[in-house]
């Protein structure tokens, strides 16, 4: 429910309808920065003795500028979708964003997982052109058993758009306690 991802979305929705494509990025962030970025947050609140990440949050910008009207706040919106647009496809989100590196540390442990049964995948592929992450798809492309998966990637947000566009059913939401993709 990060205000953000409306951003994102709205510019990935700009590149299909337009045909921007970033994809062809002059700026590639690894998907570590944003663990570095989450650990220099930490850091600098402990030294400073303020919530740094907070102080330069889009998410707490983008609160403000709601609230309050502040213009700085629409700015840090503006410039989110322009990266997303024009310079790597979720930038902000997947690639630099403390806040989702902690999201995505704390959801590694959750117990609701995708779940991916290959006998009923149909190889359309549409979960993978859906998903924010989609190397966190990369079982759907093997050659696997018809044994049943484990989404286990950290990146995976759990979002489920995957599991919406899967017509065959092969991708779905299951409790387990498991966290490595089974063979």
């Amino acid at each position: 429910v990060c205000p953000i991802n409306l951003i994102a979305d709205l510019a990935a929705l700009t590149r299909r309808l337009t045909g921007v494509n970033s994809l062809s990025q002059p700026v590639n962030l690894p998907r570590s920065t944003r663990y570095y970025a989450a650990v220099l947050a930490l850091i600098l609140s402990f030294v400073l003795g303020v919530a740094v990440f907070d102080a330069i949050s889009p998410i707490g910008l983008f609160t403000r500028a709601l609230y309050f009207g502040a213009l700085l706040g629409f700015c840090g919106a503006a410039a989110i979708f322009l990266w997303d647009l024009f310079v790597q496809r979720n930038g902000w989100c997947g690639h630099i964003c403390p806040l989702g590196a902690f999201y995505s540390l704390v959801g590694k442990f959750s117990p609701l997982k995708i779940i991916f049964k290959r006998s009923l995948c149909t190889d359309c592929y549409e979960c993978k052109k859906i998903c924010p992450e989609q190397q966190v798809l990369s079982a759907v492309s093997k050659d696997n058993s018809d044994a049943a998966i484990v989404i286990s990637a950290i990146e995976c947000m759990k979002c489920g758009r995957c599991v919406e566009v899967c017509e065959g059913g092969a991708l779905g939401f299951a409790l387990t306690l498991k966290t490595k993709e089974s063979k």
